[in-house]
């Protein structure tokens, strides 16, 4: 009954030690603890009723020897451990700067995060924004960061003062974009890039160099704008003309103004046009049909001008009734190429 007492005091500490050990994956330990239990155990069951006090005794020696081995164990485990985290950490740590400095990779920088602690993060945060203020005074001085913006963009950063630099980081970047702009001439791109800047920073040291920028190229705009929109009007593209000049009536400029009535005009006249020869094609298809096969009702000739044209039965008459009431004699004077397309086609 004393051996059986011994083995649970002794025992049983030990077994739910090395359970505990396995728990937290500390197999090694788990091991020693479970082989010392059988030693004392075999230790503890071997003695005689004569000298099981002096083996209870020695047991608790062995017991306390066993507990100061494990406990020394565990301490070189965790060192090693702590050791091995530690020199992980600072070479993560040290390979942020590359991902997103050199290698623009922030998925990569990402699961960074995700492998390790808090502590990583804000150290790793504190190189992202040290970073952003290395490229803000890059971009200041005039070097284009688009590719490392790219990266950023759309990645929502829980960090007031890194997206509060990013940007500003970006705004001063479009101000570069628009330099390089006016340096190749393209003063439209430019006062676009302007506009859409102004209407959206409240930074207003970016305020006052974008209004600078767009003072300085306003007559340079202006001679552009006109000869761009010279080019459409020599082209007959009337709609591209009339859509650039709208977008600068705002300069209030008399040669701007002259030329979008003179385009709008010619636009609502190439409209008309446009629409007199269609009337006038459905007129001479109508006619041709209603000869060509005999048609009797006009509501047949009809939808089938509208089946042809991909237009509805009443649009087809509408077209019919227009020319008519005009008269045809004057739509194929104007339109000869129609009235010989379908001339020539008759039986």
């Amino acid at each position: 009954m004393k051996k059986k007492i011994a083995n649970i005091i002794f025992n049983l500490p030990l077994i739910i030690l090395s359970i505990t050990f396995l728990a937290v994956e500390q197999y090694l330990l788990a091991i020693l603890l479970l082989v010392f239990a059988c030693i004392t155990f075999y230790y503890i069951s071997s003695s005689n009723e004569l000298n099981i006090n002096k083996r209870i005794l020695n047991t608790v020696v062995i017991y306390l020897i066993i507990l100061l081995i494990v406990m020394i164990g565990n301490f070189i485990i965790n060192f090693i451990k702590d050791k091995q985290e530690q020199k992980e950490f600072e070479e993560d740590i040290n390979k942020c700067y590359k991902l997103l400095n050199e290698d623009y990779n922030y998925v990569e920088f990402e699961q960074l995060l995700e492998k390790h602690n808090y502590d990583f993060e804000v150290q790793a945060y504190d190189i992202l924004e040290k970073i952003i203020d290395e490229r803000l005074e890059q971009t200041k001085a005039g070097t284009n960061n688009n590719e490392f913006i790219n990266m950023l963009n759309g990645i929502s950063i829980n960090n007031y003062d890194i997206e509060r630099k990013f940007e500003e980081l970006k705004e001063f970047n479009i101000i570069v974009e628009i330099d390089e702009c006016v340096s190749d001439n393209d003063y439209i791109t430019a006062d676009k890039k302007i506009t859409s800047l102004l209407s959206n920073t409240k930074n207003e040291e970016v305020k006052e160099i974008v209004k600078s920028k767009q003072d300085n190229i306003k007559d340079l705009l202006i001679e552009q704008i006109i000869n761009t929109a010279q080019d459409y009007i020599n082209k007959k593209d009337y709609d591209s003309a009339e859509e650039l000049l709208s977008d600068y009536l705002r300069l209030n400029n008399e040669k701007i103004r002259a030329l979008y009535d003179d385009v709008s005009t010619k636009t609502s006249e190439a409209v008309q046009r446009e629409k007199e020869r269609f009337d006038y094609e459905v007129y001479c298809y109508f006619n041709l049909i209603v000869w060509n096969e005999k048609i009797q009702s006009d509501d047949e000739a009809f939808s089938k001008c509208a089946s042809k044209f991909g237009i509805t039965k009443e649009e087809a008459k509408e077209c019919y009734e227009t020319v008519n009431s005009k008269g045809g004699w004057w739509y194929q004077d104007e339109y000869p190429d129609i009235f010989e397309k379908y001339a020539s086609q008759y039986n």
